[in-house]
């Protein structure tokens, strides 16, 4: 069974069921119907998986266009459920070297719609452009990047992780002195990157809507001169609030760092008054962070 579908899409604002209009129900697609579950596919949308529902539809309304008089023209609400849960994990490598220089290795997997955003964004850009682009939005402006290099995975395999694997070199975020060495993170750190995004809670127009789970791990692992000597505490913390969790385990050993965080976001509304307590979720404080690393020089 085979139907056509217009609906309604979150990006378009409030659904007034009272006032049914065409303008309101500007997103095609076909439903169909295999082995009595139905599955919403958009054929345009070139790196969508099957399987997959965009956040802005879940849970609208849709237009049900059917060759069956009986059911054509009714009203039918997209399935909330999802056959997998949003996902990003990032594995990041940082090699200090004696002179300060930092050699970064960065491999990050994006899984449901995060592997579908991305997918779309770089898949058919253009080469000039991508490296801009990828610079812009996964790494930091404040940092000073040398030697960048990158490599795109899975692009057509839309069943797998979409990969990004990203290295560079950094000579600006070391100072050494006589006495200390001091490493400024730059923000490689944070659970939640978004470079590319501005940040400012004064400034947010709109209420939280969080409409799925999302979950962010990132594993960090900083080796460094087994002559110098680890000055920074290393603290596990813990933050939680009605937007979710972020809980960070950090070890160290002679020239070797290890932080792992697990960040994850409830389905949950807020009002927009109420953006901090999610950006302490996933962007975290200086606990988390550590803007700067202290070594002693082990003299």
């Amino acid at each position: 069974m085979v139907d056509y579908l217009l609906i309604h899409s979150s990006q378009d604002g409030y659904f007034d069921p009272d006032y049914i209009s065409f303008h309101q129900f500007d997103m095609p697609a076909v439903r169909v119907l295999i082995d009595k579950s139905f599955y919403i596919v958009f054929p345009y949308l070139k790196y969508l998986p099957v399987e997959q529902i965009l956040d802005e539809l879940t849970n609208e309304t849709a237009l049900l266009i059917s060759s069956s008089i009986i059911f054509s023209g009714q009203r039918w609400d997209i399935p909330e459920e999802r056959k997998a849960v949003d996902s990003i994990s990032e594995k990041i490598s940082l090699s200090i070297a004696s002179d300060g220089k930092i050699t970064v290795k960065d491999i990050k997997s994006f899984h449901g719609t995060s592997a579908y955003v991305n997918r779309s964004q770089f898949a058919d850009m253009k080469p000039e452009e991508k490296e801009k682009a990828l610079m812009k939005k996964f790494t930091s402006p404040d940092l000073k990047l040398s030697d960048f290099k990158y490599e795109l995975k899975n692009i057509a395999e839309l069943e797998r992780d979409f990969i990004v694997e990203l290295s560079y070199s950094l000579d600006n975020q070391v100072t050494i002195t006589p006495d200390d060495i001091l490493f400024q993170t730059g923000g490689l750190l944070s659970p939640v990157n978004l470079y590319s995004q501005k940040i400012d809670t004064t400034e947010r127009v709109n209420p939280i809507d969080i409409r799925h789970p999302e979950i962010f791990v990132k594993d960090v692992s900083i080796s460094y001169p087994p002559e110098w000597k680890l000055q920074t505490a290393m603290n596990d913390t813990t933050v939680s609030n009605k937007f979710g969790s972020s809980v960070e385990k950090k070890s160290a050993t002679t020239g070797v760092i290890n932080i792992s965080q697990v960040t994850k976001l409830e389905k949950s509304k807020g009002a927009k008054n109420e953006a901090s307590l999610l950006y302490d979720i996933i962007r975290g404080d200086q606990r988390r962070n550590l803007p700067v690393i202290v070594f002693s020089a082990g003299k």
